[in-house]
């Protein structure tokens, strides 16, 4: 109960009483003696008016206790609220959910026509995302989305929830409903809002999810229109951030243009600035690009420079922590640095690792457990367990399929892996007619002048070694090493 209100209850039972005295002390008749007439009024009148009195009274506690009991579940929510941002501004994510999630408990209790139980869910929903829990991230997400529809209809506030909602998709690979639901989302905002800063989130969010589905194109047009946004939006003032400088070297990378988007990388890496807790998952990510391109190149030493400087990076995360997302990028880079490098060894102690995050955290449907799955089998060719090692690599194949499509990169890489599981199992003929496969799904999904296809020319004068045909095996290395130095500009 405030100030005002003490003085105001205080005032009104002084002016209760003083009435009460005006009352008694009015003239009487003189038949009856003053002092028992007036002793038998006032008992009587107090009598009569105890009841008036104990009615205000009781109302006036009652007041009290709804004040107090609506401002106690206002205080705890707005607690656990900025409780569990401060803990995710800290990467305490665990602690942050559990914050979120008694906020959303506590809002439950208000009316059904309060946002905050809606913007509890999402914040509940952004931490379970970020923690690997898809599955009561779902749930979270999906009740969100219902209650801010019955508050909003499908106007731009109930985009939040939706945009978490492909976010999930997103993660768990399920690219074409992501992309709906941004394209859905940009609309939305365009329409009531233009194209603004908050357009602008949705549509780079989008441009990246192009890139892995391979529209590199559209995904480069996104950037573009992104910047230009910003540009019109901040005047002389606005500086591209680190993220785009990244997100334009993958598109000189799907250009083939190595060298470009090295120095592109490498100029990322000094916006950054040094590696502290803020940007570690940026510089993971960025070293793990830079290392992707050496391994294609099979650059052996600048590959393992770049891996292994994004995995002590990495060692120093939280399993727990979103960031973990970055350590399984990189345990995936290290396990194919390994491959290349012909120890099988030490990639099958990484795949230890990176196969349970794969599978558990990202689930079945994702590309990166499929690329996990290519990369094991690769390691059980080594070992001649054969049979393990081509179904893994047809199952491989088929799970990346379902989630890109059949006319992707990815999907070459991993025949391309296929065929060399069939090439040390001496199986030479389905390992050449593989490699053809690969090697034109390359060369329609992004050129003949690629180093991917070149990588795949590698992988084909390999084949003809093994054959005994030396000749055309120095041919297709010849051919290879013509497409890398263009690729840097050498």
């Amino acid at each position: 109960m405030t100030e005002g209100e003490e003085k105001k209850i205080d005032t009104e039972e002084t002016s209760s009483k003083e009435a009460a005295l005006d009352s008694i002390s009015e003239p009487v008749a003189e038949t009856a003696p003053a002092k028992t007439v007036s002793t038998v009024s006032m008992d009587e009148l107090q009598k009569k008016r105890s009841p008036v009195k104990l009615l205000v009274t009781t109302i006036l506690m009652l007041l009290i206790a709804l004040g107090v009991g609506f401002a106690i579940p206002n205080a705890m929510w707005f607690y656990y609220i900025q409780s569990g941002s401060q803990n995710m501004d800290a990467l305490k994510l665990e602690e942050s959910a559990k914050d979120f999630e008694t906020a959303a408990t506590i809002a439950r209790f208000f009316p059904s026509g309060d946002e905050r139980l809606g913007l509890s869910l999402n914040t509940l929903g952004t931490m379970q995302l970020a923690l690997g829990r898809y599955k009561e991230a779902g749930k979270t997400i999906d009740e969100s989305i219902t209650i801010h529809k019955r508050l909003y209809g499908e106007g731009v506030k109930s985009t939040k929830a939706l945009l978490l909602k492909a976010g999930l998709n997103r993660r768990q690979g399920n690219y074409k409903e992501a992309e709906e639901i941004y394209n859905n989302a940009l609309d939305t905002i365009e329409s009531a809002e233009g194209k603004n800063a908050k357009y602008a989130e949705v549509l780079m969010v989008l441009s990246i999810l192009e890139i892995y589905r391979g529209n590199y194109a559209r995904a480069e047009a996104g950037f573009l229109e992104v910047t230009s946004i910003h540009k019109e939006l901040e005047g002389a003032k606005y500086k591209e951030p680190p993220d785009m400088t990244m997100n334009l070297g993958r598109i000189a990378e799907a250009k083939g243009d190595y060298k470009t988007a090295g120095d592109l990388y490498q100029k990322c890496l000094k916006e950054l600035g040094a590696p502290d807790e803020n940007n570690k998952a940026s510089h993971c990510l960025v070293l793990n690009l830079m290392a992707e391109l050496y391994i294609t190149e099979n650059d052996t030493k600048e590959a393992g420079a770049s891996v292994e400087k994004a995995y002590a990076l990495a060692q120093s995360l939280s399993a727990k922590e979103y960031l973990q997302a970055a350590n399984l990028e990189t345990l995936m880079n290290l396990t194919s640095f390994h491959i290349m490098e012909d120890q099988y060894d030490k990639a099958e102690k990484i795949l230890k690792q990176s196969l349970p995050i794969a599978r558990d955290r990202l689930g079945k449907n994702h590309p990166a457990y499929a690329r996990v799955l290519s990369q094991q089998a690769e390691v059980l060719a080594y070992k001649n367990k054969f049979k393990e090692a081509d179904a893994d690599a047809l199952e491989a194949i088929a799970l990346m399929k379902e989630t890109v499509g059949d006319t992707h990169r990815y999907v070459a890489d991993l025949m391309r892996s296929r065929a060399k599981v069939l090439t040390r199992q001496k199986n030479f003929d389905e390992a050449d007619t593989v490699l053809k496969q690969s090697l034109n799904l390359f060369a329609e999904c992004l050129s003949a002048k690629h180093p991917e296809y070149a990588n795949t020319l590698m992988a084909q004068a390999k084949l003809a070694e093994a054959k005994g045909n030396s000749a055309r095996a120095a041919e297709l290395m010849a051919r290879a090493r013509k497409i890398v130095e263009a690729a840097n500009k050498r």
